[in-house]
């Protein structure tokens, strides 16, 4: 199941200490920008064959 949420609701869970799961999935010279702090960098041209990383009873956000 797809769910979107917005970029505010991200903050504001954040804000809140909620846990969240985040995927960058941004390419390396794009993170080294930035990255939201406690996301993981898995690179969209990577995300299939890493896809076993991720436990499937969890809820992800990936941006």
């Amino acid at each position: 199941m797809t769910i979107y949420v917005s970029n505010q609701e991200v903050k504001q869970r954040l804000e809140r200490g909620e846990s969240v799961n985040i995927i960058d999935v941004r390419n390396p010279d794009e993170v080294k920008k930035g990255m939201i702090p406690g996301a993981k960098n898995i690179p969209l041209t990577e995300l299939e064959s890493r896809i076993g990383e991720l436990d499937k009873d969890e809820a992800y956000i990936f941006v």
